[in-house]
């Protein structure tokens, strides 16, 4: 399963992050960061078997913003994520701004955690005005 976890308010989505991932207790974490990510490394994260678990993750930071408007290369790795052969693993996505609403649908079947500031401190510094 994919969880894609994002938005405006960074600090609660990486909360979110660090929070699901120690829910994960009986799985073999993998963390990676998708700055730079090679294709094959992450094909290694979600391929080689555990020693310890009977399950892993594999939990990458900023994969989608890192790659940016580069399209072929972005449809390259969600059709790698959301492939069949890697449904049982749990995957988790994290990015530090909010993902577009094309992007997410590309995701299918991914549960989508999205975090926004909260409006009511936009208001309270508008009252200062």
């Amino acid at each position: 399963m994919i969880t894609l976890i994002h938005g405006s308010d960074a600090d609660s989505s990486r909360k979110m992050y660090t929070d699901l991932k120690k829910t994960l207790s009986g799985y073999d974490i993998r963390s990676l960061d998708g700055v730079g990510l090679e294709k094959n490394d992450l094909i290694s994260a979600l391929e080689s078997p555990s020693m310890f678990f009977p399950q892993i993750c594999v939990a990458i930071e900023n994969l989608i913003t890192s790659i940016g408007r580069k399209t072929k290369e972005l449809e390259s790795v969600i059709s790698l994520l959301t492939d069949k052969k890697y449904e049982k693993s749990e995957i988790i996505l994290w990015e530090k701004k909010e993902i577009g609403k094309a992007t997410q649908a590309k995701l299918k079947g991914a549960k989508n955690l999205v975090s926004h500031v909260p409006q009511d401190l936009f208001r309270f510094l508008d009252a200062f005005q």
